[in-house]
């Protein structure tokens, strides 16, 4: 009978090896659910900018029924001619193809939101405004950095290599083998008991798998070095796309809002007589696309602000998990 023992060291390095490797596996779930809940955020922006261009885009068509009506009017009452109907209807064609897919891609919207993640539930169907940050950058940039489930799974990653280190190393010398062993000869009439103790000679292997393990180690902490400076300029990046898209978003929402009021007051002025259908028609597409740019910048503005929180680990409570 013979049974191996392992030498003072070897099995705290295996414990180590154990626990580095179970904070690994919970960073990278940390880390799933982080992108998960910035995939939430993103079909849920989404979705609220399809049902936004879908209002927009009912809202012209409306606007665009009532303005026919209007040049049927005046066509029949001799005050405009074919060319100002041929225009309204063409117009009116166009507008009802834009409602047509603006209504098609809110529905897009809503099946990848609800295919993603079957139970979300929100009763919010308008668009919230952009939000400032109110914080220093070095808030936001601090609290990422300590909250990164990418930098835990790092660290712990230096920790399993440097476990398994010390392990390659203790694991140069063999671990002794003792054993016990009774033996008889001489057909039975002599008796043999005794002990053995055995140590195999260790070769370049064992000395190789360490030298190698103690690269590995070297290898992770320049990973986790590099994982902290790209972090950080990616964080400081993202503090900057926050600010600029507010800023960018109430600049467009200002233009938008003021091409808009021009809109209703051409409309105005092509109902009393005072200015042609075509130059009411391309102010209206100015105010349609300065909207939809606003709308957009709007969106960008969201994304940047909750995308920023969620790396800081400041909403659903994901400096818990």
């Amino acid at each position: 009978m013979e049974r191996t023992f392992r030498l003072p060291g070897k099995g705290l390095a295996d414990r180590r090896v154990a626990r580095s490797m179970i904070d690994q596996a919970q960073g990278e779930f940390g880390d799933a659910l982080h992108q998960a809940a910035k995939h939430l955020m993103n079909l849920w922006v989404d979705n609220l900018l399809a049902i936004e261009s879908e209002k927009i885009a009912a809202s012209n068509l409306a606007s665009t029924e009532e303005l026919m009506m209007v040049v049927e009017k005046r066509v029949k009452a001799g005050d405009a001619s074919r060319i100002e109907l041929n225009l309204a209807r063409a117009d009116l064609i166009e507008q009802r193809r834009l409602h047509v897919e603006a209504k098609t891609q809110s529905t897009v919207s809503l099946v990848r939101l609800t295919t993603h993640f079957p139970e979300f539930r929100s009763s919010i169907e308008v668009m919230p405004a952009p939000v400032r940050l109110t914080m220093p950058e070095d808030f936001y940039r601090d609290r990422a950095l300590r909250e990164s489930d990418e930098l835990k799974i790092a660290r712990a990653r230096v920790d399993v290599a440097a476990a398994e280190a010390d392990r390659a190393r203790a694991n140069r010398i063999p671990d002794p083998t003792l054993g016990v062993f009774k033996a008889s000869e001489a057909g039975g009439r002599e008796h043999i008991a005794g002990i053995s103790f055995k140590i195999p000679i260790s070769g370049n292997v064992r000395s190789a798998n360490s030298a190698k393990a103690v690269a590995a180690r070297s290898m992770t902490r320049y990973e986790l070095e590099l994982a902290e400076r790209e972090l950080f300029v990616e964080i400081s990046s993202s503090i900057s796309i926050a600010r600029g898209a507010y800023e960018s978003s109430m600049m467009a929402a200002e233009g938008a809002a003021a091409i808009q009021e021009t809109a209703r007051l051409t409309q105005r002025a092509h109902a009393l007589g005072e200015t042609d259908l075509t130059t009411f028609l391309m102010v209206r597409r100015q105010a349609t696309s300065a909207t939809n740019a606003a709308l957009y910048s709007r969106a960008a503005a969201l994304k940047a602000y909750y995308s920023l929180i969620i790396d800081s680990h400041l909403v659903w409570d994901l400096d818990k998990e």
